[in-house]
C-alpha cells in the first residue's frame, strides 16, 4: 500500500512538472514538509479581499450535506459573523455536523466567555481553545491564528480574514 500511495504521487509529481517545473517544485516542498500528498482535478481560487470571499464562504456553507468544521482566531458578533452564524443553526437543525473552534484570547473582547454552551444549544459542537488566565503564562504566547474552513471534505476556505466585520470593511479598525 504504501508503494502504491509513492508510485501515486510520484506519477501526480511527474505530470505537473511537465506543466510547470516551479508547481512540481512547489508541490515537492509542500509534501515534504506536511507528508500532505498532490491530488489531481482540484481548483484554487484566490480571493484578493475578504469582501470577496464571504459571499462564497455563505453560498458554499448553504450546500453543506454531511459536515462544516471551522477554526479561526478571531470571531465577532457583527454581520460577517452573523449570517454564518444563521447557516451553521439551519444546517445543524438539518442533520449536518457542524463544529468550531476558535481561540478564546483572540475572540475575547468580541464574544462572550459563555459562547460554547450557547452554540451548543443550536447543536454546533464548540470549543474555546486557549482559554484565556489572567496570569503570565509562557502558553499565552503559543498562538496559531489559524483561518480554517472545511465543507463536506470537497471545499475549503483559509488565509487572512477572521470571522469579523472589519475583515470585509463594514467597520474600519486600523484605518
Amino acid at each position: 500500500v504504501l508503494r502504491d500511495f509513492v508510485e501515486l504521487k510520484n506519477r501526480i509529481l511527474n505530470e505537473i512538472g511537465e506543466k510547470s517545473l516551479d508547481a512540481k517544485m512547489m508541490m515537492g516542498y509542500v509534501h515534504n514538509m506536511s507528508k500532505i500528498p498532490p491530488f489531481k482535478n482540484t481548483e484554487v481560487t484566490y480571493f484578493k479581499l475578504g469582501d470577496d470571499v464571504w459571499p462564497k464562504m455563505l453560498e458554499e456553507l448553504k450546500k453543506a450535506k454531511h459536515y462544516i468544521f471551522i477554526e479561526y482566531f478571531i470571531i465577532a458578533e457583527g454581520k460577517m459573523w452573523d449570517s454564518i452564524l444563521e447557516i451553521l443553526k439551519q444546517k445543524a437543525s438539518e442533520g449536518v455536523d457542524v463544529r468550531l473552534m476558535y481561540d478564546d484570547f483572540g475572540s475575547i473582547s468580541y464574544i462572550p466567555g459563555n459562547y460554547p454552551a450557547k452554540l451548543v444549544k443550536f447543536g454546533i459542537q464548540c470549543i474555546a481553545y486557549n482559554r484565556f488566565k489572567p496570569i503570565v503564562n509562557v502558553k499565552m504566547n503559543n498562538r496559531d491564528h489559524r483561518k480554517i474552513m472545511v465543507i463536506d471534505g470537497h471545499t475549503g476556505f483559509t488565509g487572512g480574514i477572521n470571522l469579523a466585520d472589519e475583515y470585509v470593511n463594514l467597520e474600519v479598525r486600523f484605518g
